[in-house]
Order: structure tokens, then sequence, then C-alpha cells
């Protein structure tokens, strides 16, 4: 009588190669927890609910800047990957992603250009709703520049739940 096992080993195989994610975490990453319950995300206008855990030493959102109940744009392109219009655009599976993005400013008269990378941790915590753990980096700024920061780097980090 042949054994059953390699074949249950090759359907297990491939079972899991359909899932689109490294079950093993041979990709560097964690290995995931499969009993997890997923959400989705779709693409369309999501509005800021909330806005904490500020920690603002570039002084981004100063001067009245709110962005509790503003909307942005956010695009999922159905192979996991999300673009969060202005906080940074990765995968995201299992319900967590990060997020990155580069910039520079445009110079003025008074200010030259500098660098903005930013990086958001992603937690889908419900279909079309997420929360986004922001981190700005400044780097190379120039004394004349708007607003006055300590130094030439800064780092801003604050918390928002979005949901569509």
């Amino acid at each position: 009588m042949k054994s059953i096992l390699p074949v249950f080993v090759v359907a297990f195989t491939l079972s899991l190669a359909g899932c689109g994610d490294d079950f093993f975490g041979t990709d560097g990453s964690t290995t995931k927890d499969m009993t997890v319950t997923l959400y989705k995300i779709v693409s369309g206008k999501y509005t800021i609910q909330t806005v904490y855990d500020k920690m603002d030493a570039c002084m981004i959102l100063t001067g009245g800047t709110a962005l509790e109940n503003t909307m942005w744009t956010v695009t999922n392109d159905g192979a996991g990957n999300v673009d969060v219009e202005g906080f940074g655009k990765g995968p995201v599976a299992f319900n967590m992603g990060t997020l990155t993005g580069m910039t520079s400013t445009t110079a003025t008269m008074n200010c030259p250009s500098y660098n903005i990378a930013y990086t958001s941790k992603m937690t889908v915590t419900a279909d079309n709703t997420f929360t986004l753990n922001y981190t700005e980096n400044e780097t190379n700024r120039q004394a004349g520049c708007l607003p006055m920061v300590t130094g030439t780097s800064c780092t801003s980090t604050w918390k928002m739940d979005f949901k569509m």
C-alpha cells in the first residue's frame, strides 16, 4: 500500500502558495498568525477621525493645522500594496504594513530645500478603517526655514485613525 504522505505534503505546500504571503517567514518577517480576522481596505476617500500621541519637534501641526475631519485618497492596487496620499505607500498583509515616502521641499529665498522622509506603520482595525503611526524625519534644514526648529534636523510622530 502506498503512503499518501507525499501527496498530502505537496497539496499542503501548494495551498500555502496560494495565500499570497510567506507563511514560513523566510522573507525576513515573523511567522503570520493564520487565525487573524482579515479586513479589507478599498480605494477611495478616507477621513481622519482622530490625531493623538503627538510629539511634534518639526512643528508640523502648529499654527492651527488640524488634520481631524480632513479627507485623503487611499489607493489599493489589489495586490496588497496600499498608498495613503501624503503618508506613504507599501505592502499590507495580515492587517499590517509599513508605508514609506520621501520628498524634498522647494527652495525659497529664505530657505534652501531640505529633505523629508516619512514612515507610517499601518494597522487595519476593521473593514475600511485603519490607524497610521506616522513618523516624519526632516534633514538638512537651514536657518530661515519656517517653522523654526532647533538644529538642522527634527522628527515628528503622531497617530491617526482613518475611516471611509
